[in-house]
């Protein structure tokens, strides 16, 4: 089984027996077709849809956890969260969800959009910043390197956009 295989079931949705189950080490009894993934979305209060986290594998290392919470965002998913991944998993003495030397986190939908957009911002920012370089180079050389040159020379090397 690899990683990326794992679902995540949503406890708050699903219908699992209370008495057969062991919440505290991570062990659930559910009823049949009585799982709900997170790859579904719910309706929130408010009316809308709230599809909730993004869940994420990363290496069960202090150092790493702690990058991806400070910079990142994420939080880890403990046995005290709504939230339980398909076996083979296990709990750790902390209550972490483990597979192997990996460790689930989840980061809201919200959080992990912005960074996304923040990322893709960065990104452009940078495309254009180069070619502002290129197209000086190109001036002091003498060469033409206009916006509308180099779009037509994108569109006969096949690279619209």
């Amino acid at each position: 089984m690899f990683l990326s295989e794992i679902k995540i079931i949503d406890l708050k949705r699903s219908k699992w027996d209370k008495v057969k189950s062991k919440p505290a080490k991570g062990i659930y009894k559910f009823a049949k077709g009585g799982k709900v993934y997170t790859d579904k979305p719910m309706a929130d209060t408010t009316g809308g849809l709230d599809f909730g986290y993004k869940f994420k594998w990363g290496r069960n290392d202090a150092k790493d956890i702690s990058t991806w919470k400070i910079r990142d965002g994420f939080e880890l998913v403990t046995a005290k969260d709504p939230y339980l991944p398909e076996e083979p998993t296990a709990l750790d003495a902390e209550g972490k969800f483990i597979f192997g030397d990996a460790v689930l986190m989840k980061i809201t939908l919200r959080k992990y959009a912005e960074k996304q957009m923040l990322s893709q911002a960065k990104s452009d920012k940078a495309v254009a910043s180069r070619m502002k370089e290129f197209q000086a180079t190109c001036a002091e050389k003498g060469v033409e390197a206009s916006d509308e040159f180099i779009g037509e020379w994108k569109k006969e090397l096949g690279m619209d956009d």
